[in-house]
């Protein structure tokens, strides 16, 4: 075994004709033999592709290897250059530079794919996709270090993220994937429990209409719980979860509670007497939006109260 499994250097830099250092062959594969790796966490269309690149490709091929690793039946699955294939494809390029990966280590696989992708695009990535690669990449670490200690005390290495990390550091997989891509632990560790949300909450999170903290208090729930949740909150009400309703509704249903009562308990809206001026409406956002445009909360306030103020000053009855 290679004494270092090089993921992110391998994508950086130059020799003569272009591409990357490497001790591994160079070949030109054909573009219609390399698929998609189904775990990369971000699909590539032709609109992901800016016109600079596009018209770099078509005037001097790609110099930069893509990887891949064999298949069956002859064809080929890509491990890193999804963005390189796509464009090939789009500029009718019939081959493509590739440096196929032979042998993989257990988790090797799941590590180089999500460290291309992580580096390059995470700030990009939906939540949704921000889960998955990360989640992969811990999965990965983890068969990764499994091997290592069933290999006899193996002393290799890996590059995470453009840094140089031992084995024998694999027991902290969490603090790896934070260091290497300049994140804080408590992330990572926060997409890792989102990866048990259900797929309902999971497009909402995308929507940026749940905050991650609240997506992973939820994610604690069994799945069913879940879609039962998203029903009474979201379809039924229309509403917002906090963190801190979500938490709340969970140590209710673990006490003992059921679900519905839970959530009408923190959700219900409590009313004064009928007939009572100080009762609460929700006034809906599309009638703020089309009276009130351009002006701030605290305008809008002062103007509905003065408006009441007027109102009931007058001498129009309430009713």
């Amino acid at each position: 075994m290679e004494n270092q499994r090089n993921f992110g250097a391998l994508l950086g830099g130059e020799i003569p004709g272009g591409g990357v250092p490497t001790k591994e062959r160079v070949e030109l594969l054909p573009v219609d033999l390399i698929d998609p790796h189904p775990l990369n966490p971000r699909i590539v269309t032709p609109e992901n592709i800016d016109e600079a690149f596009l018209e770099s490709v078509e005037r001097n091929g790609v110099l930069q290897p893509v990887f891949v690793k064999a298949a069956e039946a002859g064809r080929y699955q890509m491990l890193a250059g999804h963005r390189r294939l796509c464009a090939s494809k789009m500029v009718n390029r019939t081959h493509i530079r590739a440096i196929v990966k032979r042998k993989l280590l257990p988790g090797e696989e799941s590590v180089f794919l999500m460290d291309t992708n992580i580096q390059d695009n995470f700030k990009e990535m939906l939540p949704s996709q921000k889960c998955r690669a990360l989640c992969v990449q811990y999965d990965g670490l983890r068969e990764m270090r499994r091997y290592a200690k069933l290999a006899d005390g193996e002393e290799g290495e890996i590059e995470l993220g453009g840094k140089v990390i031992k084995f024998n550091h694999l027991e902290k997989s969490r603090r790896a994937i934070a260091m290497a891509y300049g994140l804080y632990e408590a992330d990572v560790q926060l997409y890792l429990k989102i990866r048990t949300l259900c797929p309902e909450w999971m497009g909402r999170l995308d929507q940026k209409k749940v905050a991650c903290s609240a997506a992973a208090t939820i994610a604690e729930f069994p799945v069913d719980v879940q879609k039962e949740l998203f029903q009474y909150v979201i379809v039924e009400r229309d509403g917002k979860i906090t963190n801190a309703q979500a938490a709340e509704i969970r140590n209710l249903v673990e006490a003992g509670g059921n679900l519905r009562p839970a959530i009408d308990s923190i959700f219900a809206i409590k009313q004064k007497p009928s007939g009572s001026i100080g009762n609460k409406y929700r006034l809906p956002t599309a009638w703020f939006k089309s009276y009130f445009k351009d002006m701030t909360r605290e305008q809008i306030n002062s103007t509905i109260e003065r408006a009441l103020k007027m109102y009931f000053a007058s001498e129009h009855p309430v009713d």
